[in-house]
């Protein structure tokens, strides 16, 4: 997965490729690839994306993918429905916030190969807004739904769904 490339004083240098997935059930339609694609361009990486379908993997576990990525050198996968829940119990680490959710859709490898695992569904979605720059009249939204979600939507408690 290294590359040697030649460094402008005319010594080699290794340049290591950046090698992450997505592991989930249908997801041949995902986006992820082309975005990390884009972000690799325009930061002058080398990156690969690959989508890691179960429904595509007959006789495939999530821990036997987990293992494959691992080995294989990957620095990380994300992790969508159906194995938020299942993957904790993987790791060799999770974050204090994953645990509390109960569920990891980022998973670090570090290269001592000791998985790490994180939850960035919930610090995503929460509504950040500057109390100096509020407009006068608040605006007001719906959450989505998000049947695949662990944990209530912050408006959910609301007859109306409204935040405001």
């Amino acid at each position: 997965m290294a590359a040697q490339t030649a460094a402008p004083s005319g010594v080699n240098a290794v340049r290591r490729d950046m090698l992450v997935g997505l592991i989930g059930v249908n997801i041949q339609n995902s986006l992820s690839p082309a975005l990390f694609a884009d972000v690799c361009a325009a930061a002058g990486l080398r990156g690969y994306y690959h989508l890691m379908d179960l429904d595509r993997l007959p006789g495939r576990s999530l821990e036997d993918v987990l293992g494959a990525v691992r080995v294989a050198g990957f620095a990380g996968v994300n992790v969508t429905y159906p194995f938020k829940e299942a993957v904790p119990k993987l790791l060799d680490e999770v974050s204090a916030e994953a645990r509390q959710i109960g569920a990891v859709n980022t998973v670090t490898i570090g290269r001592d190969g000791v998985t790490r695992g994180y939850n960035t569904d919930r610090t995503a979605s929460r509504p950040r807004w500057d109390a100096t720059r509020w407009p006068a009249r608040r605006p007001s939204w719906s959450a989505p739904a998000a049947p695949a979600a662990p944990w209530p939507s912050p408006c959910s408690t609301s007859a109306s769904r409204r935040c405001w």
